[in-house]
């Protein structure tokens, strides 16, 4: 097993120790009952980014149409929108309660395309706000407001592989620490760069690339993202 320790903040408004692994990562410590067979857990995927890629209009070969652009998390992977794909990851796993999307407020034709068909667990779409941070804040407001769960999983749209297993790890990692992320070892060689030349390389060993899903105790993280819109 490959663990190690480091220390988290969260815009100055929240600091603590972190336990993680090749998939997992935990922050701080704490204690959970037995109730936690009975927490519900809600994943929010942010979808609310402009990042965009050219995709063929559906235009024949030769045609002077204009190239669509569409975000990322709205092009076609093999036959289905990365959104739509990512969304199943979790619909389909069977610990997650609820699935919510947060979308681009220009964006609402291209979500009701991608899911024609309804979801016993899909909640009505959320619109983000002009950042990523902004965007979650809102979407966590929105899961919030019935108290029908108690942690909650943010996702990226635009990364549709995400396994049941990582899911799986991320969301036990919350029954022993009030936050966890999905994490993958540093391979990359880094080099410190000092007046255009390489100073020195940087040691690896203890570093980590941190992935989504990210997990929560979901009135820890909302009261973090409203402490950092307050300041």
């Amino acid at each position: 097993m490959c663990s190690l320790v480091l220390a988290l903040t969260f815009r100055k408004a929240f600091q603590a120790f972190v336990r993680c692994r090749f998939d997992a990562v935990g922050l701080g410590t704490g204690t959970r009952t037995t109730e936690d067979a009975r927490l519900r857990t809600v994943a929010l995927i942010v979808a609310a980014g402009r990042g965009a890629r050219a995709a063929s209009s559906g235009a024949p070969a030769g045609s002077t149409c204009p190239e669509v652009q569409l975000p990322k998390q709205y092009l076609q992977l093999g036959g289905e929108t990365v959104i739509a794909r990512t969304a199943t990851a979790f619909l389909d796993h069977p610990a997650i309660d609820a699935v919510a999307i947060v979308i681009h407020a220009d964006d609402r034709a291209l979500y009701d395309a991608a899911f024609q068909a309804s979801h016993c667990k899909l909640l009505p779409p959320v619109i983000g706000g002009p950042t990523r941070q902004d965007s979650v804040r809102l979407g966590l407001e929105a899961v919030s407001t019935a108290n029908a769960f108690d942690r909650v999983l943010i996702h990226d749209a635009a990364r549709p592989f995400v396994s049941a297993g990582i899911i799986a790890r991320v969301i036990a990692a919350l029954d022993s620490s009030p936050g966890a992320i999905a994490a993958l070892p540093l391979t990359d060689t880094l080099k410190e760069e000092s007046g255009g030349n390489i100073a020195r390389t940087l040691p690896r060993a203890h570093l980590w690339r941190a992935q989504t899903p990210q997990g929560f105790h979901l009135p820890v993280i909302l009261d973090l993202h409203r402490r950092a819109l307050a300041q």
